[in-house]
């Protein structure tokens, strides 16, 4: 367990865990990212830390500079292999990588967050951590959320250093029903919209006196 204690204090228990999946195979990478610590670079404190304690205890993962973070994998990427979203999605292994551009054009329409979340057991500073997160035009990927949830439980569960504080991981979805298109009123539309209620209570008031 001091070892466990060790890795953790070094790299976190969510970085822990993604190196562990890579390192088996589970995943093909995952994107340090250093504005996570509110940081710019891998230079700084406590990134620098982090990347120092996956060299340390997994040493055959390859660090690989981009424009977001650092990829940790065992294949060593190019910058300009990573440079927009559907190149990343794919280092990554989201299913969805291709619908990134029209979910972000179409704000308007529905869409799915996804997230694998890994459960710990009880003992330790956190309940939960969030290993990986994307979002789908629809449900038809989510099968294979699940399927890499079960993947990663078994693995991580049977894994050496951290095995004694996995309970679950499990695949979360979120429907998003996309956000509503408001038309925006210019001054004389309103001006407009005020002048026909006041007609109308003016045709009301005399349809009044004529019948009255």
């Amino acid at each position: 367990m001091d070892k466990l204690r060790d890795a953790v204090r070094r790299i976190g228990e969510e970085e822990l865990i993604n190196c562990v999946l890579v390192h088996s195979g589970v995943r093909n990478a995952f994107l340090l990212q250093y504005i996570d610590y509110d940081e710019n670079s891998p230079n700084d404190p406590e990134s620098s830390e982090k990347l120092a304690g996956i060299h340390k205890y997994f040493p055959i993962l390859k660090h690989s500079q981009s424009v977001e973070g650092m990829i940790i994998s065992k294949n060593k990427y190019a910058w300009d292999e990573s440079h927009n979203t559907a190149d990343m999605g794919r280092i990554l292994g989201f299913p969805c990588r291709y619908e990134f551009d029209y979910i972000l054009k179409h704000p308007e329409k529905p869409s799915v967050t996804v997230e694998i979340i890994v459960h710990l057991k009880p003992g330790g500073d956190k309940e939960k951590v969030q290993i990986m997160v994307y979002r789908c035009k629809d449900l038809s990927h989510f099968k294979n959320a699940v399927a890499f949830a079960k993947e990663a439980e078994t693995v991580l569960k049977n894994d050496p250093l951290v095995g004694p504080i996995i309970k679950s991981v499990e695949a979360k979805k979120t429907i998003r029903l996309g956000q509503t298109k408001r038309v925006k009123r210019t001054k004389s539309s309103r001006t407009r919209a005020k002048s026909r209620r006041r007609s109308q209570a003016s045709q009301t008031r005399r349809a009044n006196q004529v019948r009255y």
